[in-house]
């Protein structure tokens, strides 16, 4: 999982990121998860809505592994998916974003988030997140001409990427040459 002080991701996982793309073509959210042991458990899906449920058996299986997803409408991790890396205890829990989404394909990551204190994560990612809002609305009151679709999609990378600094939470993105940004 390290290479050169930095992480990369097997290529096991890249190809399950290229197959969420391919059955979600980008309209629900597909998981896929991989056990303690490697193997590779069924794909589960949203179908009718936006959001999987994820089974608490589901959840068991992929215990100690780890667990690849899509999310349709962004680019980052809600904080359901942190509370969901935190209960599993994966060790890599990924969100695959594909080119459609007007990103450079690739991943963003939590590594062994189970690792964090939850209840400091979630005051953070709620605090964050409302200045981020806040910081919307006052550049629309101001007049400011807003890309909501886009900034909706980033809203929560930011919010990520502000805990980042403030905890040792591994948040990174990857891209899907294996390239490394640290987010």
């Amino acid at each position: 999982m390290k290479k050169n002080n930095d992480f990369y991701l097997s290529q096991e996982i890249i190809d399950l990121g290229k197959k969420i793309t391919e059955l979600s073509n980008n309209e629900f959210e597909y998981g896929i998860g991989i056990d303690e042991k490697g193997n590779i458990l069924e794909a589960i899906t949203s179908k009718e809505r936006k959001v999987i449920y994820i089974p608490i058996e589901y959840v068991k299986k992929i215990n100690n592994g780890s667990f690849i997803h899509n999310h349709p409408e962004s680019f980052s991790f809600s904080l359901p998916d942190f509370i969901l890396a935190h209960k599993s205890k994966c060790k890599i829990y990924a969100k695959v974003l594909n080119s459609s989404q007007k990103q450079k394909e690739g991943f963003y990551i939590f590594i062994d988030a189970h690792k964090q204190n939850r209840q400091k994560i979630s005051i953070l990612f709620e605090k964050f997140f409302k200045l981020e809002q806040s910081k919307l609305y006052r550049r629309a009151k101001k007049g400011d001409k807003i890309d909501y679709d886009k900034e909706n999609k980033n809203l929560e990378h930011k919010v990520w990427k502000k805990i980042k600094k403030r905890t040792n939470i591994i948040y990174l993105w990857i891209g899907i040459d294996n390239e490394n940004r640290n987010s």
